[in-house]
């Protein structure tokens, strides 16, 4: 329905976009690296702490190159 938002569990993969995205908004878990697809296919590299949000459309979190975990997108 329009005006409603979901949270999903990110699930990783360096070759296939989320099943759950396009992500408008990451929540990270636990910090470390993250590494993502944007909805426009640029590759971005960010260093996270817990709680930070991330927000920009995000179509994949790639396996290669994330460290952070407990990673919630939000659609």
């Amino acid at each position: 329905m329009a005006g409603e938002y979901n949270a999903f569990a990110v699930t990783a993969s360096d070759t296939v976009d989320d099943p759950n995205g396009p992500f408008t908004e990451l929540v990270v878990g636990v910090g470390g690296t993250l590494t993502v697809v944007t909805l426009g296919g640029s590759t971005v590299s960010y260093t996270v702490v817990a709680g930070q949000r991330i927000q920009l459309r995000i179509r994949r979190v790639k396996s290669t190159g994330t460290s952070a975990t407990g990673i919630i997108g939000q659609v």
